[in-house]
This record gives structure tokens, C-alpha cells and sequence, in this order.
């Protein structure tokens, strides 16, 4: 199995979406403390110290080595900055729709009844074509 395999999978089978939508699921549950949830949005992706990141990452059984766990420090607190904060009881919306393509999301943003991009096509391009340093 090469490593690109490893970081699309976790040991049970899980893509990489699989676990993006599992994450931000969990999250905007009830039952996801909201202590975790603080954790998570002040962790820093570079140097993942939140308990709750670990239980997560432990959770969908990803530790492949350093370098997949700070790609998923990363994507685990963009779902944290994104999660519902104001939940109602019985709702359990999340801020991440596994059935949306990326693409429909970054144009609509929170406004499906949207007929402009949520970003302008600069601030898009910039975002495609970010590497390193300047992605995170």
C-alpha cells in the first residue's frame, strides 16, 4: 500500500471524505462537549496538543505518522471553526454536507439560494493554487 493510500484510508476502510463528514457529524452533535469543541478551534494545526484531537484521531484509528496527523490537525480545526455553536436541540446540522461537491460549497457558502460566487474568483485562484505554507 503506498502512503497516498494510507492517507485516503484509515484502517477500517474509511476515505478521506468519509472521515471529513464523520468529524464534522460528531461535532455538531448534542453530545460533543463543548470544552472539545473550544480545544479544537484554539489548537494549533501546527503543533496538535488538544485531548479532543487525539480522541479523534484515535476514534477513526489515523495515526499513519506525523505527517498525515498534521494534515488532519489541520482539516479538524477548520471543521472545529466551522461547527454550529448555537444548537437547538434535536438539531444536529453540521457545517460540512458529505453530499455537496467542494466546488458548489466554496460558490454557495451558507446560501444555496446564491447566484454569485461566496468568494471572489481571485481569492479562489489564490486558494487553488496555495502550496505549503501558504495553504495552511
Amino acid at each position: 500500500m503506498t502512503t497516498t493510500e494510507i492517507a485516503r484510508t484509515s484502517s477500517t476502510g474509511t476515505s478521506l471524505a468519509g472521515n471529513a463528514v464523520v468529524f464534522a457529524g460528531l461535532m455538531a452533535s448534542e453530545n460533543f462537549g463543548r470544552g472539545d469543541l473550544a480545544q479544537l478551534r484554539r489548537m494549533n494545526p501546527d503543533v496538535p496538543d488538544a485531548a479532543a484531537f487525539w480522541r479523534l484521531m484515535a476514534r477513526q484509528d489515523l495515526f499513519r505518522g506525523p505527517e498525515l496527523e498534521a494534515k488532519w490537525a489541520l482539516i479538524i480545526h477548520g471543521i472545529a471553526l466551522m461547527a454550529p455553536t448555537n444548537r437547538v436541540e434535536g438539531d444536529n446540522r453540521s457545517a460540512h454536507d458529505g453530499y455537496n461537491p467542494v466546488g458548489r460549497a466554496l460558490f454557495l457558502g451558507n446560501d444555496a439560494q446564491r447566484d454569485q460566487g461566496f468568494y471572489s474568483e481571485t481569492r479562489f485562484n489564490r486558494l487553488l493554487t496555495a502550496r505549503g505554507p501558504m495553504l495552511r
